[in-house]
């Protein structure tokens, strides 16, 4: 495996990296357009439910009940659970799909239906006038915001080179929460009016997003992996060419893209007797675990209630600029996101894992002991009037604060101890380790061979080679040159 699967350097100067780097940058950022979708859509929706109550053609009256003895309009917690739920439940099924979608189609096709599927979920809402209507819509968009989800990472994954990755990678999260903040920001124009667009307004500006990406994505590439892993070594030259730019040394490209072949010739023999089950045995069992495991762990921190019931709650809680708090919220998402990429950067994926635990931990802890220990104070009494309203928390009050912190110290001792460093690394590169099941704290440390379990590159490079598909490549290098 070659020294530039780890550093920059090797045959092309660092201006020709540079070049290269600004061009699959570019492609990247018409793919952060669908990591938008997801918080944009977050940061306008959670207001909703808290538009002022009083005033008669808003979220609340369209899609609630009047209530006699509050003598307001107000939405009981299962029909909050069925609008959100719709949403939660597509977003599920459309992770599921996203698998042989992207397999058989290309990640390019997942996010044009990500695309899609943003445009009409909000159009609809943006339309409806009953409730079957906007749960139609709300699924709608639960769709997209999973395919997004699968496909805007993969995407960047398998674009970037391995020293833009991470950096790039972490733009995921970045978006979201500057989408959060646009969200946040437009219902605070718009929470004060008195039609029902208050609420309109916000879900048709959900829609630039998905249709700049739309319009952009049939001028970017698919990804290589994508291409070689069909078996069109030809067209995943041309791919890896146009993503690392006209300047970029032949030689290198060539290295690569004989590199992404020999993996997934392994691959290929590793997955031959297998099946969708193999993810739960074996060394496959440990990537499922640690996947699986950073996504729960996300939401072991509480931030799904942040985001989905963050203004309802400071409404319920007599705050009176509920919309301002939350816009201010969501700049210090930003805050976070823009410290994650030095942190990336130079000190790798864990530090920033290891410390974010700790401090959620902290906060959660921090926020629940504050409300038993003053029980009787005013704003202790709001804080459990506001979770005492969330029938979904089962009246736990604050004492819900117990429940997020001491899932996020798990947390943090299970990124300690199985949560395994891959700064630096390839994909190739991180499958040699997980294959020659490297333990967690020796990743960062490991010197990649070429060799996964008992095959290697070079094997399967040989292999390649009676097969005619090395040859290929370089007949092909030969006739563009």
């Amino acid at each position: 495996m070659s020294s530039r699967s780890l550093e920059t350097g090797g045959m092309a100067d660092d201006m020709e990296y540079r070049r290269s780097n600004r061009t699959v940058f570019g492609y990247c950022l018409v793919v952060a357009l669908g990591a938008m979708l997801f918080g944009i859509d977050q940061g306008e929706t959670t207001g909703f439910l808290a538009m002022p109550k009083l005033l008669p053609l808003k979220f609340l009256k369209d899609f609630g009940y009047y209530d006699d003895n509050l003598g307001a309009y107000n939405m009981t917690a299962q029909r909050q659970t069925l609008l959100y739920g719709a949403t939660l439940g597509c977003t599920v099924i459309a992770c599921i799909i996203s698998g042989p979608i992207g397999a058989r189609y290309g990640r390019r096709a997942g996010l044009a239906l990500c695309a899609l599927t943003s445009i009409v979920g909000p159009s609809i809402q943006a339309g409806a006038k009953n409730v079957p209507a906007m749960v139609v819509g709300r699924a709608i968009a639960g769709f997209g915001i999973g395919f997004a989800a699968n496909f805007v990472i993969t995407y960047w994954s398998e674009a970037t080179p391995v020293e833009l990755r991470g950096l790039i990678v972490v733009m995921y999260q970045g978006f979201i929460n500057l989408a959060q903040f646009i969200g946040a920001a437009i219902n605070e124009g718009t929470h004060g009016m008195t039609t029902r667009w208050a609420y309109r307004a916000p879900l048709l500006t959900e829609l630039p997003a998905p249709l700049l990406m739309l319009a952009f994505l049939p001028f970017i590439p698919h990804t290589p992996r994508w291409f070689v892993s069909r078996g069109r070594i030809d067209e995943g030259h041309d791919a890896l060419r146009t993503l690392r730019g006209n300047t970029f040394p032949e030689e290198e490209i060539e290295k690569e893209l004989r590199e992404i072949a020999a993996f997934d010739e392994i691959e290929r023999e590793l997955e031959a007797s297998s099946s969708f089950f193999d993810c739960f045995k074996g060394t496959d069992h440990r990537r499922t675990r640690i996947v699986i495991m950073v996504l729960v762990c996300q939401q072991f921190t509480g931030i799904s209630f942040i985001t989905a019931y963050g203004t309802y709650f400071f409404t319920l809680s007599g705050i009176n600029n509920a919309f301002v708090i939350t816009v201010i919220t969501s700049v210090c998402g930003i805050a976070g996101s823009a410290l994650a990429f030095p942190i990336i950067k130079y000190f790798g994926r864990r530090p920033i894992l290891i410390v974010g635990a700790a401090v959620s931990a902290i906060s959660m802890m921090t926020f629940a002991i504050v409300g038993v220990a003053a029980p009787n104070s005013t704003a202790a009494a709001k804080c459990l009037v506001a979770f005492t309203c969330l029938n979904s928390y089962a009246n736990l009050g604050t004492k819900v604060g117990f429940i997020f912190g001491g899932c996020t110290i798990l947390t943090f001792f299970w990124t300690l101890f199985f949560l395994p460093e891959t700064k630096g690394r390839t994909l190739e590169q991180i499958d040699e380790m997980f294959l020659n099941k490297v333990p967690t704290l020796k990743f960062k440390d490991y010197v990649c061979t070429g060799h996964a379990g008992h095959l290697s590159v070079e094997d399967q490079l040989e292999k390649m080679e009676m097969k005619g598909v090395v040859t290929e490549m370089i007949e092909h290098v030969g006739t563009r040159n």
